[in-house]
């Protein structure tokens, strides 16, 4: 029960940091999808304001955009005389909306997400969160800090520590049969995933096995 709830737990973070990297994708996908729309917009106010019309309706959808944006990363934008606005993900990319640019917006790839992370640009929102997540050790554009990494290694530390202890204090008794204990657990699985009973000295098949005893056949001993 024991080796299999390590198992468990470290298939749960697997699982959980996998799950975040799929979400990060879709971040992308996501922030593409809404930039296009804003980049389009941008290009109906622009001709508005040119006619000297008030277009209300089409800022309040900007704005609603712009909202929904900022819920999966954080941004810095700057608004023209024309109405367009230019919207920034910071150094590490640039602008994501640019009325500049054929188009009106530059699409982005994943790798400029965990880049922005890596720098520490980013600040906020969905992709913030996952990256925290996900960023694995030696990962392209990591910074080695990812949440589940590091709960994954103290996790390993303390298997390592326990594997090692308790089968230090069976080897130094003796079992049932009067000979020194041997290793509950294999020596090579120290870590949450590996753990595991050593089949060599399978106390799950012979109990007699387990070396309770400190010493064997000391005078009055029974």
């Amino acid at each position: 029960q024991l080796t299999q709830a390590f198992r468990t737990l470290d298939a749960t973070l697997t699982d959980i940091q996998n799950q975040s990297n799929v979400r990060l994708t879709d971040t992308v996908s996501d922030i593409n999808t809404i930039s296009s729309q804003i980049a389009a917009l941008n290009t109906e106010i622009a001709r508005a304001v040119g006619r000297g019309q008030q277009p209300n309706d089409l800022l309040d959808t900007r704005d609603q955009l712009m909202d929904n944006l900022s819920k999966l990363v954080n941004f810095s934008y700057t608004t023209a005389a024309t109405g367009e606005v230019t919207i920034s993900m910071g150094a590490t990319f640039g602008n994501i909306v640019d009325p500049t640019v054929v188009g009106g917006f530059n699409a982005i790839v994943r790798a400029d997400l965990d880049t922005m992370y890596a720098n520490g640009e980013m600040t906020g929102g969905r992709a913030l969160a996952d990256e925290q997540l996900w960023d694995p050790v030696g990962a392209p554009g990591s910074s080695g800090t990812g949440i589940i990494d590091t709960i994954r290694a103290s996790l390993d530390t303390f298997v390592n520590t326990f594997v090692g202890a308790m089968n230090t204090a069976n080897g130094a008794g003796f079992d049932l049969n009067g000979v020194a204990g041997g290793n509950i657990f294999l020596a090579a699985g120290t870590t949450a995933a590996t753990i595991s009973i050593d089949p060599a000295n399978n106390i799950l098949n012979n109990v007699n096995l387990i070396a309770a005893a400190s010493s064997w056949g000391g005078a009055g001993e029974p």
